[in-house]
């Protein structure tokens, strides 16, 4: 088992490195890719499942209003709010495949530390042993791998 962390400031490169990352053989992603609306502006992020090639709304602005929003399944944390559906679901798939050559997370953050979001996840992925890359904020470098209990392999940062 080896884990990696991808670290990055925001528009660092993060994601589109996991993505490109996720897209060699045997891979198993699950990727928070931006959202925007019709009018081409920033609304939040999307959960993308690799290789599933699933999409599902995950966080939106909690100041932009949308249908999303009032379904049952969203929860404020800090300025978003969260489809707990995807966090479901990237839960399951991840449960549902075994046998990858690595596992890829994007992104591990205060949510996590909490217990929500992807911990879950990562958790799941940590127990089976796996190699597993995790995309991280700079300022939680020490602290993720202190909560979670690993020593990362490698640190890539962009």
């Amino acid at each position: 088992m080896a884990v990696t962390l991808v670290t990055g400031n925001i528009d660092a490169g993060k994601t589109a490195w996991m993505r490109k990352r996720a897209g060699l053989p045997g891979r198993v992603a699950v990727l928070s890719i931006k959202h925007f609306d019709s009018d081409n502006v920033f609304a939040g992020y999307d959960l993308l499942l690799l290789p599933a090639e699933q999409r599902l709304s995950l966080a939106r602005l909690a100041v932009r209003q949308s249908a999303e929003k009032s379904e049952n399944g969203w929860f404020g944390f800090r300025r978003f709010r969260f489809n707990q559906t995807a966090f479901n679901a990237a839960l399951q798939m991840i449960s549902g495949v075994a046998g990858a050559s690595e596992y890829l997370v994007d992104e591990v953050g205060p949510m996590e530390l909490g217990g929500g979001g992807f911990a879950p996840v990562v958790e799941l992925l940590l127990k089976e042993r796996v190699d597993l890359v995790l995309s991280v904020r700079p300022t939680l470098l020490s602290e993720i791998p202190a909560h979670f209990g690993f020593e990362p392999a490698e640190i890539i940062r962009l």
